[in-house]
């Protein structure tokens, strides 16, 4: 979803020549989403973005979908270590510490 946005790809190139980003086969995604769909816990849709998290270990979500963000905030679904919510640039800190 976020390859449709110009600005997204241009960072995300920059951030994989400076070796920063992060390559998850799509075939390990898509079998953890198939698990997170048999849990049944999502409350969203957006099953493949709890895979994606689980399998990379990323831990911080940008996104204003509610529900999505619960899911991101459930023990159940992510946990050790939890997710975190960025919203607003006041949360910084959580790419300061999350993001390395």
């Amino acid at each position: 979803e976020y390859l449709n946005n110009e600005r997204v790809r241009r960072l995300l190139a920059v951030l994989d020549t400076a070796g920063r980003a992060q390559r998850v086969a799509d075939a390990t995604v898509d079998a953890e989403e198939d698990r997170v769909k048999r849990e049944g816990l999502c409350r969203s849709d957006d099953e493949h973005v709890i895979a994606l998290a689980r399998v990379s270990k990323v831990r911080v979500l940008c996104s204003h979908d509610a529900a999505l963000q619960d899911d991101f905030r459930n023990k159940q679904l992510l946990d050790a270590p939890r997710g975190k919510i960025y919203l607003r640039s006041e949360h910084r800190e959580l790419l300061r510490r999350f993001c390395r």
